[in-house]
């Protein structure tokens, strides 16, 4: 089966100027477990900010590479926050997928509940014992 990724642009609250509420990282919590059991979800995972982050361009032509220090402008939606990577039979089932994923954009950097961190490094280390 092929694979696929689904990439989430930065957000205000990825960037930490922002909260998830309780309800949504559940439905997140809850929407990897689904992936899970279907075996379609190879990973999943959130960056940190772009304040912590580089982008490294490299030239086509010679042999420079240009490193830039972060943060970045999230306005031209080029910024991945996280994303997931999924293993189904074709794009249009990897659509459906991301059609359903909550405009949520990592746990790592929000408050979670000690019983939702559980469940996620669980489900985290189910998913890495069956690749």
């Amino acid at each position: 089966m092929p694979r696929y990724a689904i990439l989430i642009n930065a957000s205000l609250t990825t960037e930490g100027k922002g909260k998830a509420s309780p309800d949504t990282l559940a439905a997140v919590g809850e929407f990897n477990e689904e992936m899970h059991a279907v075996s379609a979800l190879l990973s999943g995972e959130g960056l940190r900010p772009t304040s912590d982050g580089y982008r490294v361009r490299f030239s086509a032509t010679e042999d420079e590479v240009a490193i830039l220090n972060g943060p970045f402008d999230l306005k031209d939606q080029s910024t991945i926050s996280g994303g997931w990577a999924i293993k189904v039979k074709d794009g249009e089932e990897a659509l459906s997928w991301a059609k359903r994923i909550s405009r949520l954009r990592g746990m790592e950097e929000f408050n979670v509940t000690e019983e939702q961190k559980q469940r996620e490094e669980a489900l985290r280390a189910e998913v890495e014992g069956k690749q």
